[in-house]
């Protein structure tokens, strides 16, 4: 005569934590604003450090005709020296970003000549502002995890 074993397994626990977790992939807007947060970071960087990885292009020297210093004279006085943030920061003050339940936008609309800095134009050389580094796909990719993984840390 065999002897017979059961297990009982309790799964109310596991399917709390399934429901839990089917809640987080059915809205993303959290995670989607916190990479927009991430990339939004990623371009003030940008921003601050003249370019990334290479280095933007130099204001031109040139005086212009209409005033007595030129506009670089203008934001060395400033103490402006940045290159793209000038002195009102217009543009790098318009970078936004809008996340919804399954995306997220991050750049900007509302400056005329921010696609001129962004890819050149004429003898405005191109500023990439709007990009991301190597590292920053580290950073989107930890808060993927962190995003999915938060479900079961409760």
């Amino acid at each position: 005569m065999a002897s017979g074993a059961s297990i009982r397994i309790d799964d109310k626990v596991l399917k709390r934590k399934l429901a839990e977790l089917r809640k987080r992939c059915d809205d993303q807007t959290r995670m989607w604003e916190s990479i927009g947060q991430d990339i939004y970071n990623s371009i003030m960087e940008n921003f601050m450090s003249g370019g990334r990885p290479t280095k933007w292009k130099e204001r031109s020297k040139k005086k212009r005709t209409s005033s007595s210093e030129s506009y670089y004279e203008r934001m060395q006085r400033l103490g402006k020296t940045k290159i793209l943030v000038g002195e009102t920061e217009v543009l790098m003050g318009a970078i936004n970003a809008r996340a919804t339940a399954k995306d997220v936008s991050v750049g900007t609309s509302n400056v005329k000549y921010a696609a001129t800095h962004q890819f050149g134009r004429g003898s405005i050389p191109a500023r990439p502002f709007v990009m991301l580094q190597p590292e920053d796909m580290i950073t989107i990719a930890e808060t993927i995890e962190d995003y999915l993984t938060g479900a079961f840390s409760k």
